[in-house]
């Protein structure tokens, strides 16, 4: 196989502009670099609120948890867009829209704190699960007691 010579080679943008391939195919951009990016550059008390929606056509689209998020962000929004375009993002303005945050997936807060359980409390647990007949019920209080041991 032969190397191919250097003036037949087109650039992979001069194929794409000849392409008959719809305009979503042509500028769609991977959003994941613009969420890094949002990591540092969005103040942290309003991070968790805001989501890269789009980019198209050189709009970054963010989504604002709420109205108040949004004014947050427009506060910054020069900040934004400076830094994107310092990481080599394309990003010839930003666009911010309100939206539920319920289309998203959120994380399970996690659960309280566990309180540690006072000794006669596991006390009198271990008395009730001894004089319980063996079965099921048994056992679940005798794991309670032993899970309220102070750690």
């Amino acid at each position: 196989m032969s190397a191919a010579r250097p003036s037949s080679l087109r650039s992979i943008g001069h194929v794409l502009a000849d392409a008959d391939l719809p305009v979503d195919v042509r500028t769609r951009v991977s959003r994941q670099p613009y969420r890094e990016a949002l990591l540092d550059l969005v103040p942290l008390d309003i991070l968790a609120a805001v989501d890269v929606m789009q980019i198209r056509e050189g709009v970054v689209w963010l989504r604002a948890d709420s109205p108040a998020v949004a004014t947050r962000l427009r506060q910054v929004q020069a900040r934004v867009r400076r830094g994107l375009v310092e990481r080599g993002l394309v990003a010839e303005s930003l666009k911010i829209k309100v939206a539920s945050p319920h289309h998203r997936l959120r994380a399970v807060p996690p659960p309280p704190p566990r309180r540690p359980l006072p000794d006669k409390a596991r006390q009198s647990l271990e008395a009730v699960a001894a004089r319980m007949p063996d079965g099921p019920l048994r056992d679940a209080v005798r794991r309670l007691a032993s899970s309220a041991d102070p750690a």
